[in-house]
């Protein structure tokens, strides 16, 4: 856990994340890798997560490419994700 101590009392950082969710094939999302899966999948894995201070607005930080090759180096929502990041 990511702790500060220097008051003398404990205090967990919050860590903001981002998720990325894409779907290349509709053969993925047919066969349980499509995007609410990846979502429901990334929810409980951010919830686990929840005491060590990890939080996500999914208003704000949720990047969803529907319908794009891994293998394109440029993704609208990706490329949108790493802006956001190199803020």
């Amino acid at each position: 856990m990511n702790h500060s101590t220097h008051t003398g009392v404990s205090v967990t950082r919050q860590k903001r994340v981002a998720f990325y969710l894409r779907v290349s094939s509709e053969e993925q999302a047919k066969n349980g890798f499509g995007l609410d899966a990846q979502k429901d999948s990334l929810t409980k894995y951010l919830k686990s997560r929840e005491a060590d201070g990890w939080t996500c607005d999914f208003s704000r930080h949720l990047f969803i490419d529907d319908g794009y090759s891994g293998s394109l180096e440029s993704r609208p929502a990706f490329d949108r994700m790493k802006k956001v990041i190199e803020r």
